[in-house]
Formats: structure tokens, sequence, C-alpha cells
């Protein structure tokens, strides 16, 4: 059996993208998981999605300078409060912190820094 998502991606280098199947069916409900195992994973697996972002440019680059600042305030906000790490110790403080990187990271590997 096969769940279905409300996450579709276009066509992209950087996402994979599964078809719905005849025996495809919604969960109720919720499914916590956790979703890597280290820091260091989703620190290699970011850089090589957004390098294959980069070779896309769907952003320009006004708009990807205009967001350097606030990106990294944002995105730890977002991740450490709003996703709940906050509630994860001195890991979900490291866990926000590598994400909102990471993310602030992504603007600079897109700009071809």
């Amino acid at each position: 059996m096969h769940i279905a998502s409300s996450n579709t991606f276009r066509d992209s280098l950087a996402h994979d993208n599964v078809p719905d199947q005849p025996d495809t069916r919604l969960l109720k409900g919720r499914v916590y998981h956790k979703s890597f195992r280290r820091l260091a994973d989703v620190a290699r697996k970011e850089l090589k999605y957004f390098e294959l972002q980069a070779t896309e440019k769907t952003k320009s680059r006004a708009v990807l300078l205009a967001r350097l600042p606030v990106e990294f305030p944002f995105q730890f906000f977002r991740y450490y409060i709003l996703a709940r790490h906050c509630f994860g110790g001195l890991y979900g403080f490291a866990a926000a912190m590598t994400l909102a990187y990471m993310r602030f990271m992504r603007l600079i590997i897109m700009l071809g820094w």
C-alpha cells in the first residue's frame, strides 16, 4: 500500500516525485518521524540539493540578495519556535541552528558565491 501525500513537486533535479498508485490511501492523523539521523547528514544532503537547485536558477538575483540579511534569523525562528525544536533541549537548539544555517547557505550557493 502506498501513502498519499499532499506535497507535489514540479519536474526538478532536486526533488523526487512518486506518482499515486491504484492502492494509494490517505492517512488520517499525523505521522511522527525523525527525518534525519545526524545533523551532519542533513548538511551533506542539503548541500547536494542546493547545488542541483542552483543549476535550475528559479529565483532572481535581486530576490536572493534581498533575502540574504534576514534569511538566517527568520529560518532560526521558523525552526526553533514554529517547528518546536525549542522543546528538544540542546539537540533541538543545534538542529534549529543547523537547519537555519543551511537555508542561509542555499542563498549563498544560488548566488554562485
